[in-house]
């Protein structure tokens, strides 16, 4: 479906075969479609002669997601798969700017954060955007208060990598799963708990 409404986007009709090979599965939450469709589109330009900058492939791949595609969510794994690396990511009320903060981190600390994680699939797939659905609707009262707790969440969160604490890390991811689980019982359920 990506494919097509890519292929369609840039509008290309014939004349190019796409493979496509994956060590993710489908629907594992990790932004795979985003980054698919980031990628895909910057290839296709490329073959079509131009490569678009960070920020046109943010602004195309979610035209493509949420417009063409109906896809409901946010623009975070968008920018991810544009702009790489390990970002403090600022969305800019009451606009549409995008401001990226590169946190830069030494070697030691890499290795050290490499070592103290590991990613794991739950055999559990979900389709993101039915699970947004289920709390982008509501901006009022407790949930309000549940997105503002999760930006300060994010805040410290940089601040952590910025001081290489792994422990304040691991406690504010700790604390950004409990306050996301508060938004819909959609989020979670008990075999991933």
């Amino acid at each position: 479906r990506a494919i097509r409404h890519v292929l369609d986007y840039l509008n290309i009709k014939d004349g190019v075969s796409i493979t496509h090979l994956g060590d993710l599965p489908a629907r594992s939450g990790l932004g795979s479609s985003s980054t698919f469709i980031v990628g895909l589109l910057q290839a296709l330009s490329a073959l079509q002669g131009k490569l678009l900058t960070k920020k046109e492939l943010v602004d195309n791949s979610v035209f493509i997601e949420r417009i063409l595609m109906d896809e409901i969510g946010g623009v975070q794994d968008n920018v991810w798969a544009s702009f790489g690396g390990f970002n403090q990511i600022d969305f800019k009320a009451g606009s549409e700017a995008i401001v990226i903060n590169p946190l830069i981190m030494n070697r030691e600390f890499i290795g050290e954060l490499e070592q103290s994680m590991f990613l794991l699939f739950s055999g559990i797939s979900s389709v993101s955007s039915s699970v947004a659905k289920s709390y982008s609707d509501d901006f009022s009262g407790p949930k309000l208060l549940s997105y503002e707790r999760l930006k300060d969440i994010a805040k410290n969160g940089a601040d952590a990598v910025r001081n290489e604490n792994i422990r304040e890390m691991c406690q504010l991811l700790d604390d950004n799963w409990r306050e996301k689980k508060s938004l819909s019982d959609k989020v979670s359920n008990t075999e991933i708990d």
